[in-house]
């Protein structure tokens, strides 16, 4: 956090802050925040079954009822 800009560093700490509240089956959970000088690193819950970039460019919709079983 120590060489970012007083609002980037603020909105990070943000959304870390919401990220540790979410407790929900169907929300990565966040694990772990690590801190160096130059950057942070979040250590978060492995979602298997792959990118979901890639299946939603090589598909042509998701619906609600296919994306909860995910």
């Amino acid at each position: 956090f120590t060489r970012q800009h007083p609002e980037v560093r603020y909105l990070l700490r943000r959304e870390i802050s919401a990220m540790r509240s979410l407790i929900h089956p169907n929300i990565i959970r966040l694990h772990q925040v690590l801190q160096s000088p130059d950057d942070v690193h979040l250590v978060m819950e492995l979602a298997a079954g792959g990118d979901l970039r890639d299946y939603l460019n090589s598909n042509d919709l998701l619906y609600e009822g296919k994306a909860r079983y995910m």
